[in-house]
C-alpha cells in the first residue's frame, strides 16, 4: 500500500491538491490540479502572499459549493470574486506545491459538532508525531 497526502475539501466536491511528482517534498500536500485556482493570502488584509508566506488558503473552481443549506446572510465563506476561504493556514514554495500549517480558528466540524483538530490527532493516536494539523486522504494504489 503507497500512502499519498493532497488536499481537499468537501465544499469543493474533493481534491485540490495532488503530488504529481513523487520525488517532491513529502510535507507536500502537491500541487493544484488545473481546473481549480488557489491562492495563499493574508488574512488581514486578503492581499496575495508570495512564495514560503504563510497566509489563509483560499479556492476558486467550477465545482464549489453554492452555499450552506443553514448558512446565516453575510455569513458565506465564499467571497464576491468566488473563492471559497477555507480557514486553513499554509504557503506554496517556489515550485508551487501547497503546504499546510495550521487553521485560523482551531475547531473544525466533523459529524455536526465542532471539534479542535489536535484533540482529533490525539483519538487517533497522531498526536504525538504531528505537529499540524493536516487534511490527509489515503489513496491505494
Amino acid at each position: 500500500m503507497e500512502l499519498t497526502q493532497v488536499y481537499g475539501a468537501t465544499e469543493l466536491t474533493g481534491c485540490i491538491t495532488v503530488p504529481f511528482d513523487p520525488s517532491s517534498n513529502i510535507y507536500s500536500a502537491g500541487k493544484p490540479i488545473d481546473i481549480h485556482e488557489l491562492k495563499i493570502v493574508d488574512t488581514s488584509t486578503g492581499e496575495p502572499l508570495g512564495p514560503l508566506k504563510n497566509g489563509e488558503i483560499i479556492i476558486r473552481t467550477p465545482s464549489i459549493m453554492v452555499h450552506y443549506l443553514t448558512a446565516q446572510p453575510g455569513k458565506s465563506p465564499i467571497d464576491e470574486d468566488g473563492f471559497y476561504h477555507t480557514g486553513d493556514i499554509g504557503h506554496l514554495d517556489e515550485k508551487g506545491y501547497l503546504f499546510i500549517t495550521g487553521r485560523i480558528k482551531e475547531l473544525i466540524m466533523v459529524r455536526n459538532k465542532q471539534v479542535r483538530p489536535r484533540a482529533l490527532l490525539y483519538e487517533l493516536g497522531l498526536y504525538q508525531r504531528t505537529p499540524f494539523f493536516f487534511h490527509i486522504k489515503l489513496c491505494v494504489t
